[in-house]
C-alpha cells in the first residue's frame, strides 16, 4: 500500500482509503482545556461554526496554532483534511510550516503531540510520514523551515510508529 516517493495524488488517494472521514466529537470532546481557557473557547468555536467540509487557510491557521488544545478525537477528525491541504500544491506555507514544527518540536511538546496523537493507527501514522516526506523533497521550503525541521518530525513519527511513549 505504501511506497517510498508517493505522488501528492496518490498520498491523498491513500488518506480516503486509510483514514475515513468520522463524524465531528461531540462539543464536549473537542478541546482538552476546561472552560475558562480563551484559546479553546475560541477553537471550540470555530470549529462548531463549521460544517464538517470545514478546511479553508484561515482556521488551519487556528487549528495549527492551537492544535495543543485538542483531544485525540478532535485530532482525529480534522487530520485527514488537514493532510489534504498540506498535501495540496497550492498549500499555504505558513499551514505547511506549523504542520511540520507542530510534530517536530519532539522535546518540547513531546507529550502533547503523543497525547494528540493517541487515537492514530500504524497506517494514519504512516500517512503522516509519506506526508512530511513529499513536504521535505518539496521546493521551496518554507523560509522558516530548514532540514532539521523534517528530520525531528519524522524522528517523532517513528517513535509513535515504533510505540515508544
Amino acid at each position: 500500500m505504501f511506497s517510498n516517493e508517493m505522488k501528492p495524488s496518490q498520498i491523498v488517494s491513500l488518506i480516503d482509503q486509510v483514514m475515513p472521514p468520522v463524524e465531528r466529537p461531540s462539543k464536549d470532546r473537542i478541546v482538552v482545556h476546561p472552560e475558562g481557557c480563551s484559546s479553546c473557547e475560541f477553537l471550540l468555536h470555530d470549529l462548531m461554526a463549521r460544517p464538517d467540509s470545514f478546511v479553508t487557510p484561515d482556521l488551519l491557521l487556528r487549528i495549527c496554532d492551537e492544535q495543543y488544545s485538542l483531544t485525540p478525537e478532535a485530532y482525529r477528525w480534522i487530520l485527514p483534511e488537514f493532510l489534504k491541504a498540506v498535501i495540496n500544491e497550492d498549500a499555504d506555507e505558513l499551514v505547511v510550516g506549523f504542520f511540520v514544527l507542530s510534530i517536530a518540536h519532539n522535546n518540547e511538546y513531546f507529550e502533547q503531540t503523543r497525547d494528540r496523537m493517541a487515537l492514530l493507527t500504524h497506517d494514519d501514522l504512516e500517512l503522516i510520514r509519506q506526508t512530511l516526506c513529499h513536504l521535505q523533497d518539496s521546493e521551496p521550503l518554507p523560509v522558516y523551515l530548514n532540514e532539521d525541521s523534517f528530520i525531528d518530525a519524522l524522528n517523532v513519527v517513528s517513535k509513535f510508529q515504533n510505540g515508544e511513549q
